[in-house]
């Protein structure tokens, strides 16, 4: 299928609306994709163009999931045909990537109920193992205060086989007074998200992930500087370290593995191991 031909900037954040609206009516059946999917596109609406860069690392912060989680969606949407990788993550450069418009939708239109932008995926709340599940999540921001849904209305609008699927979410919600039953459907209930997340262990999680990325950035960052290699004096880049201390530049390691006759400097350090 031909990508239609976008022209103008206005045009670009029109399909990016459309993409939009598309991903939210028939969200894709694993949560994973659709949460790294809508966030692929509020990054491009933000930017206003369908090429952006992003990395990794604020992908799984902004949906909550992991790292390597967020890297399979990623392919996967590749796979797909929804995005485009166009240049690959470098050591100071996130990975490049464009939004693919379509002149259809990928998925069939599944339902007609509308799915709030307010609620975040990365809360605590709904988290994989001490949290709700982003399968919660998804149902969740289905219901307001005002509107009454139905559990086939829920099921219909995610994709579910079986309309109990639906009816057990919403009753895993029900149970920590995130949904209410009302008449013949169900509406948002009136619990705050941080208290159910503090009752259930999951509160602070995400601020601990943050600061554990924020941490690998800047021991990265550290690694890529130019510094004076110990031994010759050279300025280098990506030195090792060990223990937090430079070691030996690449050449310096390889001229003293030559000295002591073991061409891979690595195979010495393990004949040592293994000796001692």
């Amino acid at each position: 299928m031909q990508a239609p031909a976008l022209r103008s900037r206005a045009d670009v954040l029109d399909e990016i609306d459309r993409l939009i609206a598309g991903a939210l009516a028939a969200p894709l059946k694993v949560a994973s994709h659709q949460l790294a999917y809508e966030h692929h596109l509020t990054v491009a609406k933000r930017l206003r163009s369908l090429k952006y860069r992003l990395d990794v690392r604020t992908l799984a912060q902004k949906t909550g999931y992991s790292i390597k989680t967020m890297s399979y969606a990623n392919n996967a949407l590749v796979d797909a045909g929804l995005l485009q990788e166009l240049e690959p993550g470098q050591a100071r450069q996130a990975t490049m990537w464009r939004v693919e418009p379509r002149g259809n939708n990928l998925y069939p239109r599944r339902g007609e109920l509308i799915v709030s932008s307010q609620t975040s995926a990365s809360h605590d709340l709904w988290r994989h193992r001490l949290g709700l599940g982003k399968a919660r999540f998804k149902v969740y921001r289905l219901l307001d205060r005002v509107r009454t849904v139905t559990h086939q209305q829920v099921a219909e609008t995610l994709g579910y086989r079986s309309p109990k699927t639906g009816l057990r979410h919403l009753r895993v919600l029900e149970a920590h007074d995130l949904a209410e039953k009302v008449g013949g459907g169900w509406r948002r209930g009136p619990a705050d998200l941080d208290l159910v997340a503090v009752k259930l262990g999951a509160y602070g999680k995400s601020v601990k992930e943050r600061k554990l990325h924020e941490r690998q950035r800047k021991e990265y960052r550290r690694n890529l500087q130019d510094i004076p290699c110990p031994d010759c004096g050279e300025i280098r880049q990506g030195i090792p370290r060990i223990d937090g201390k430079p070691s030996r530049c690449r050449e310096c390691r390889a001229q003293r593995a030559r000295r002591s006759g073991t061409a891979d400097p690595g195979r010495r350090e393990a004949k040592e191991t293994t000796n001692s």
